[in-house]
């Protein structure tokens, strides 16, 4: 998997206003200075590859929420600066757990960089360029988080989650996510499955493709209330690219959520995605 060397990311709005001390051309250059590959973490998660906001920074059109670890962060690739629009490049950014270093320890949260990507787009007014407006719309579509931070406190595991002990102890809660939102495991008659309600076949890589790999990827995913996927995890991958295919894709799929007494609960389940060019 491809993974971003750095977890905190400070999104300056005192950078972007300065970025806009000139117009044109010097303008863009400053803007492209400061958030050149930055990762920036939306204040809305959409799992929507195309962005569009107002001049206040307003979204334009219906914007479906996502949880933050699918839809919230994206990494600037390419910015442009016209007479009418502020166009960000970006690429999706998903934050899933990976193994720990030895076989013993714990999987932790990670940011992967995907090759998804979004584009986002901020209409300006006719006129000269207004540096303040620009950076406030900028500061009502994203938002300063310290990504670290956020990771260290959005999943707390209850127990040891490797396959092996799934069959154990089925029905209890394996898990808290941001919100203190128990997660649980499945057990019939209990806590019962989610269902799955569009499931796309993830795409291939181009290296696998060319080294004609085939197989098995299996995942574990949490499947939160409202039937998104919101933990994200490589159980046993395949490599070249593959893994970060089957994540990309997992986290678009949609469920009837799991539900316990009724009620709808965020439940951890194993998926198998097979990759086959045939």
């Amino acid at each position: 998997m491809k993974r971003k060397g750095s977890l905190v990311v400070w999104f300056a709005l005192t950078l972007v206003c300065g970025a806009f001390a000139k117009a044109g051309d010097a303008a863009e250059k400053q803007l492209k200075q400061a958030l050149d590959n930055q990762v920036l973490s939306l204040r809305v998660p959409t799992g929507s590859s195309k962005l569009h906001f107002d001049s206040n920074g307003r979204a334009v059109g219906t914007v479906v929420p996502v949880p933050w670890t699918t839809g919230g962060l994206l990494q600037v690739k390419e910015i442009s600066l016209k007479h009418d629009a502020l166009r960000i490049e970006a690429q999706r950014v998903l934050v899933a757990l990976r193994s720990g270093k030895s076989a013993s320890s714990s999987p932790s949260l990670a940011t992967i960089l995907t090759e998804r990507s979004v584009f986002v787009s901020l209409d300006l007014d006719p006129g000269p360029v207004d540096s303040k407006k620009i950076g406030a719309a900028l500061g009502q579509i994203f938002e300063p988080v310290d990504i670290r931070k956020r990771i260290a406190s959005y999943w707390m595991p209850a127990i040891t989650t490797t396959p092996d002990v799934w069959s154990a102890e089925m029905g209890q809660i394996v898990g808290t996510l941001e919100g203190g939102r128990a997660v649980y495991r499945a057990k019939p008659g209990v806590v019962e499955l989610p269902k799955t309600l569009n499931a796309p076949d993830p795409e291939y890589s181009e290296d696998a493709r060319k080294k004609h790999l085939q197989g098995t990827t299996e995942l574990m995913i949490v499947v939160n209330e409202k039937g998104l996927p919101e933990i994200l995890e490589v159980v046993k991958g395949l490599g070249e690219g593959l893994d970060v295919k089957a994540l990309e894709a997992v986290s678009e799929w949609r469920f009837r959520p799991g539900n316990r007494d009724g009620e709808p609960v965020a439940v951890m389940l194993n998926v198998q995605m097979t990759f086959s060019l045939y």
